[in-house]
């Protein structure tokens, strides 16, 4: 059996159920009633400007972030216009993390939401939220409904302890209930797991992009995101491309979650070891990956997977997915399915004639519609 990645604490919670039906994804969201509604209106990182009445520069993003936080549990609204908001100044913050009841207080760079907030970015072309290679980009706190939309997250760089988790999430860390609409994560780092995103909550990805982010040079996983054990990862319309990790998942790593793909790409992304565009892990937990009318190629890694690595007590669907141009491994005796690798004993697909009786693990939903070409699949236990 092969390793597990190395896991960060997280806590544990209920299992998020998952699914793309609108009322779904929506659900998480914010209420449309507003308590509040705060208008950035300059770019520097000032703690104190939290007035946000309109007069001119009396509001900051971290400001605004702090106002909205005070009036938790009411929702609120912070308008952010195009420009650069670079981060460098630390500001206290009062958060929870995921299954664990007790209420801490950090005084830390990364922007902190402890509240049910909305932040609406003039579109990630123009609107930038950059921690400068200082520490994490955005944490989100159990207690948060979040949704950000029309940024760039970017330039995190996460080297230690961090709002009581070690090492998790460069770009974002999120331990709530958070959605990410329309925006860019891009060229963050973190030095254990979840180099743009480190999911321990429920996250929704639509219309987003998580590229270029990469876990720092030791036995971590997940590139792109990191899915921790019984949360919830939901991607729609989306691309993951070009994360590089050092062991595995460089696109994706599911550690014992849920993981849904429709309508989306995960190509161009390095695994060291497993499962070059995902890795799908189970254990206590079964990790369960569910991929629709998606494509998955040009995906490569140094061992076994370089499209989809499904482990042991993990379970993964796919139907409608295109599998294409993955590479697995240096040589044939280290590598197998450069497009897909199942590891887990009680399935052979390759073996049996009759979908019907795949019943475990590694499902083809619609076999014919599975194209998997320029890379072979291992599907033997």
């Amino acid at each position: 059996m092969e390793d597990l990645p190395w896991r960060t604490s997280g806590g544990r919670g209920r299992l998020w159920s998952v699914g793309v039906s609108l009322a779904v994804l929506l659900a998480g969201a914010p209420s449309s009633s507003r308590a509040a509604s705060f208008a950035v209106d300059r770019a520097d990182d000032e703690p104190a400007a939290t007035v946000c009445t309109g007069a001119p520069n009396d509001c900051s993003l971290r400001g605004a972030i702090l106002a909205a936080n005070a009036l938790a549990p009411e929702a609120s609204d912070i308008s952010l216009p195009a420009g650069t908001y670079l981060l460098s100044q630390a500001a206290a913050c009062s958060y929870r993390l995921r299954g664990n009841p007790n209420l801490m207080t950090s005084t830390q760079l990364p922007l902190c939401l402890n509240a049910p907030v909305t932040i609406s970015g003039d579109g990630a072309a123009t609107t930038v939220i950059d921690a400068n290679l200082l520490d994490r980009v955005i944490f989100v706190a159990a207690d948060a409904i979040a949704e950000i939309r029309g940024v760039t997250i970017t330039n995190g760089n996460l080297t230690g302890f961090s709002f009581g988790v070690v090492g998790g999430g460069g770009g974002v860390n999120n331990q709530g209930t958070l959605t990410l609409a329309d925006s860019i994560v891009s060229d963050n780092a973190a030095f254990t797991t979840g180099g743009g995103i480190y999911n321990a909550g429920q996250l929704t990805l639509m219309r987003a992009t998580v590229r270029v982010n990469s876990q720092l040079p030791n036995a971590g996983a997940g590139g792109g995101i990191y899915n921790d054990q019984q949360s919830s990862l939901t991607v729609v319309d989306s691309t993951i491309s070009n994360n590089i990790v050092t062991a595995n998942g460089g696109g994706i790593a599911n550690f014992q979650g849920t993981v849904a793909i429709l309508s989306s790409t995960v190509s161009g992304n390095t695994a060291g070891q497993l499962g070059g565009g995902i890795a799908n892990f189970g254990g206590s937990f079964v990790g369960k990956l569910t991929i629709t009318n998606s494509t998955i190629s040009g995906n490569q890694t140094g061992s076994l997977g370089g499209g989809i690595y499904n482990h042991q007590s993990a379970e993964t669907h796919l139907q409608s997915v295109t599998i294409a141009n993955n590479v697995a491994g240096q040589d044939a005796s280290s590598s197998a399915g450069g497009g897909i690798a199942n590891s887990n004993s009680l399935v052979n697909a390759a073996q049996h004639t009759d979908r019907r009786q795949h019943r475990a693990r590694f499902v083809w939903a619609g076999l014919r519609r599975v194209r998997l070409t320029g890379g072979g699949a291992d599907l033997g236990g």
